[in-house]
């Protein structure tokens, strides 16, 4: 069983795929974890900072875990502030969503996906 530190991890920039914008950095725990059936990342966002575009999954069920900061969820008109130990779910075909970090501190958090071959993501 791998145990991982975060911090000897590489650290990778992630852009949006349609537009470029750039997002939250991203420490992959997937890959060195051994992991291939769950997507598994820390994700560090400094202030101002998303973690994607706003969109949702139409078969992939993510989990989010608030390690450090105050980021909020954004579900269409509403917005969640989160703090560190606090969990969200979002079950595949759920509403549209975006993680925002929009305090003046860096926030961490962890980020699982299921894998879904046949998954389609929508974005608005």
């Amino acid at each position: 069983m791998p145990v991982l530190d975060p911090a000897t991890l590489p650290r990778r920039a992630s852009h949006g795929r349609r537009t470029g914008a750039r997002y939250a950095d991203q420490l992959d725990l997937s890959g060195p974890g051994g992991l291939s059936a769950l997507r598994a990342q820390v994700e560090v966002l400094a202030p101002g900072q998303a973690s994607s575009a706003p969109h949702r999954h139409s078969h992939r069920d993510e989990l989010i875990v608030v390690l450090s900061g105050r980021p909020s969820l954004v579900e269409g008109s509403a917005r969640h502030r989160l703090a560190p130990g606090m969990v969200v779910a979002l079950p595949a075909g759920g509403p549209v969503h975006q993680l925002v970090n929009d305090s003046e501190h860096e926030a961490r958090v962890v980020a699982v996906a299921s894998h879904a071959a046949d998954d389609v993501i929508t974005y608005g």
